[in-house]
């Protein structure tokens, strides 16, 4: 386990909750930041919560939610903090990947991260849907589709996936397919919206 501190643990799995929802609100992202919070505060050696708390604060500065420079300092504090603490963990490199593409949109930092994420968890759909991520920033839509098809094949229950999935075939024109995603994700997740 990543923390021997329960209710750290706890709080980390609510922000996970709550950074899979369908598509994002700033309700959620705000609990997302508000969950890893708490887990560091309540386990400050928990290097794991760390990282991913480097990646919400740098998802709330990439998205324009806060873009401000308190908030990218507070993402760079606790990613240094993360690779202090646990360096060696591939989660802490694939939260750090986000970290670089959303705080920094430095898309070779973060495939550098992922390539050394993917080393210990070879078949991890978060690693597929970074480098979605990345594919999409750079205008590769076939490719940001290839590696969305492989993260809901890895994970087909995630109503997440199934909308990013959906976007792509209609962004390429394959609204068939597009919408037939988009019946698997409102089957997924019938109380979000996005899929809608």
């Amino acid at each position: 386990p990543p923390t021997k501190n329960l209710e750290a643990y706890q709080a980390f799995l609510r922000a996970r909750y709550y950074e899979g929802r369908p598509h994002f609100t700033d309700e959620n992202l705000l609990r997302v930041v508000e969950g890893y919070q708490q887990a560091v505060e309540l386990d400050p050696e928990f290097g794991l919560a760390f990282a991913e708390l480097a990646r919400a604060h740098a998802r709330l500065y990439y998205l324009w939610y806060d873009h401000s420079s308190t908030r990218l300092e507070k993402a760079r504090r606790a990613a240094e903090q993360a690779i202090e603490l646990s360096p060696e963990l591939p989660a802490v490199h694939l939260a750090l990947g986000y970290y670089q593409l959303y705080a920094y949109r430095d898309q070779l930092k973060a495939l550098e991260e992922l390539t050394i994420a993917a080393k210990g968890m070879p078949h991890n759909v978060e690693i597929f849907e970074a480098k979605t991520a990345i594919a999409m920033q750079q205008g590769h839509w076939e490719e940001a589709l290839a590696n969305s098809k492989k993260a809901f094949e890895l994970s087909p229950r995630d109503p997440s996936i199934a909308v990013d999935l959906a976007e792509f075939y209609w962004i390429l024109r394959r609204y068939n397919e597009a919408i037939n995603t988009c019946d698997i994700a409102i089957e997924l997740a019938p109380d979000d919206a996005w899929p809608y």
